[in-house]
């Protein structure tokens, strides 16, 4: 069932790109004027690719570059814009701890909020590697290259897709669940411009019952993964253009509560890295008590991750993101509280609850997000909730109220299910 939490509009049109040079293939894409796809083949020899000339139209706000191939590791070594500025060395494109899994790759730019598109012909070669370490010896690739054009809107919207393993979640639990993470999930982006306009929500059969994100068997991962979306692929549940979240119930013995498949993930259904998976059982106490807060902030922060988002700062203090207004933690990691509030912190839990405006516009960049007006809220809603209740601000204040679906409505007594001041689906009080 689709679930309608808003109307998105879309309000850019793409300049069409200059005709096709030998073996480029463009496509469109149904339904987005805004987005053009231009598939660039590239060869890998010796563990590198010859020079691949991209063309990026005027009036582009974004390119989300995608190497596709066979079990190569792929790393941007050189990327030169149409005025022969030299991104990758000059450091003004950061693509470290992009998510590099056999085959799969994608790089958003630009991945900060200041930097604009120059239109032209961009020049990139790519370095392949064996999972080993080992040079590629040779591999026909190719670039899927999307550019999205500008748009005077003020906002972007998301569409969800919950594919929920049948061991994860309790029939009778299953709607309520995510209700409720939607209306959280919503509060942490609608604060900075950015929407969930519909989600949906289907049961899988995940092969073995969990996923291991340690590392050490990718090859299973992205199976278990493929398996998952080309069930809902088949039941028209894992969209082209939706944020794909996998609910399972563990990700392995001492594994992480949440995980993005892509940093950032791509646009289409049909990679395996078209997915943010986040575990059950991490928050699901002995009681069968779901800490609704805790799950929602996981599953933000791995949102922002497939969006295109590093975290501010790595443990180690050492290594930071790209972009200029995010809080920092010095090498002994004493952080600030600005710093623990925000999203993209790595381990804070349900501290978490902010975003700044230069996240935002990275955010905006990715296709994912349709551009459209969104209305930012002038209240900060700070109650703590249980499931299925959530933070909503009802008559000026923050409060507990129970969440509700608006396309099936299930509230008690003669209560309604309508919106809060900030677009939460709530039961009136």
């Amino acid at each position: 069932m689709l679930r309608s939490v808003g109307k998105a509009a879309l309000v850019a049109t793409l300049v069409a790109a200059s005709a096709c040079a030998p073996g480029v293939e463009e496509r469109e894409i149904e339904g987005r004027e805004d987005l053009g796809l231009t598939i660039y083949p590239a060869k890998i020899e010796n563990g590198l690719s010859g020079a691949i000339d991209i063309e990026v139209p005027e009036g582009t706000q974004s390119t989300l570059i995608e190497v596709r191939g066979d079990e190569g590791l792929y790393y941007l070594s050189k990327m030169t814009t149409p005025s022969s500025t030299e991104l990758i060395e000059s450091g003004l494109f950061v693509t470290r701890a992009a998510r590099e899994l056999p085959g799969l790759v994608d790089w958003l730019y630009p991945n900060v909020p200041d930097r604009p598109v120059e239109a032209g012909t961009y020049t990139l070669i790519l370095r392949a590697e064996d999972p080993d370490g080992g040079h590629v010896g040779g591999e026909d690739a190719k670039l899927w290259v999307y550019n999205k054009a500008a748009s005077s809107a003020s906002g972007c919207g998301l569409s969800l897709d919950f594919l929920v393993d049948r061991d994860a979640v309790a029939e009778g639990d299953l709607d309520l669940l995510v209700d409720g993470l939607v209306a959280r999930t919503l509060w942490f982006y609608n604060q900075v411009g950015v929407t969930i306009t519909d989600y949906q929500i289907q049961r899988v059969d995940l092969p073995g019952g969990g996923v291991d994100v340690s590392g050490q068997s990718w090859r299973t991962t992205l199976d278990s993964i493929d398996s998952v979306l080309d069930q809902a692929r088949k039941e028209g549940s894992a969209r082209a253009g939706s944020v794909h979240i996998v609910i399972v119930r563990s990700l392995g013995e001492g594994g992480p509560a949440g995980y993005s498949m892509g940093l950032p993930g791509p646009f289409g259904a049909d990679l395996p890295n078209s997915a943010v998976i986040i575990s059950s059982l991490a928050y699901v106490d002995s009681d069968g008590f779901v800490d609704l807060d805790g799950l929602s902030t996981t599953l933000a922060h791995e949102m922002g991750h497939h969006l295109g988002l590093y975290h501010t700062s790595e443990e180690n203090g050492l290594l930071h993101d790209p972009i200029d207004d995010t809080p920092e933690c010095d090498e002994a990691f004493g952080c600030s509280q600005e710093f623990k509030e925000n999203i993209m912190t790595p381990g804070e839990g349900d501290k978490r609850w902010r975003f700044t405006p230069g996240q935002a516009e990275v955010i905006k960049r990715h296709p994912l997000c349709v551009a459209m007006d969104v209305a930012i809220p002038d209240k900060v809603c700070d109650a703590t909730c249980t499931a299925p209740e959530t933070c909503a601000i009802w008559e000026g204040q923050s409060t507990c109220l129970l969440a509700c679906d608006p396309t099936a409505p299930e509230c008690p007594g003669a209560a309604l299910c309508t919106t809060d001041a900030v677009g939460t689906y709530v039961c009136t009080p």
